[in-house]
């Protein structure tokens, strides 16, 4: 089951979200100290110890948008005569 919890980040009182599946949780979605909303994956290990896996959340939602629309268009192309 896919959760939110709203949490208090605590450095500047900024809320944020925890995303849970199953009640483990995935990602945190907050504000970064440059004041922009960010998504930060949680994982067991790094590949690369310096590889930071927290991007820009407008980024990842613009790619999510951008493959929804390739997406559809492929499921319009199948469904038409």
């Amino acid at each position: 089951m896919l959760k939110v919890d709203y949490i208090n980040q605590g450095k500047h009182d900024y809320l944020g979200a925890e995303i849970s599946i199953n009640d483990q949780i995935i990602c945190l979605i907050g504000i970064g100290d440059d004041l922009d909303i960010f998504i930060e994956f949680f994982h067991d290990y790094r590949l690369i110890e310096t590889h930071d896996l927290k991007i820009s959340f407008d980024s990842l939602l613009s790619v999510l948008m951008d493959c929804r629309k390739e997406l559809n268009e492929i499921i319009a192309n199948i469904n038409s005569p």
